[in-house]
């Protein structure tokens, strides 16, 4: 299920129904910065920024970084 772009907050991670992790760095001029984490377990900051919109249609529900 997306999340609202209101409930998209800095600091919070999010999984994607694929199972992918990614963790809201900074949200600027609309768009979210963030990391993801692979399948090395490090956090990485991909070259995209999506729209906040976009990314909370992308990801499925807010879990712990833990």
């Amino acid at each position: 299920m997306p999340i609202d772009k209101e409930n998209v907050k800095t600091g919070h991670c999010y999984a994607m129904p694929t199972g992918q992790l990614r963790r809201v760095v900074n949200i600027r001029n609309g768009r979210v910065i963030y990391e993801l984490r692979g399948q090395d377990q490090q956090w990485h900051r991909p070259k995209n920024a999506p729209t906040i919109e976009n990314f909370g249609a992308a990801v499925g529900r807010e879990v712990s970084a833990d």
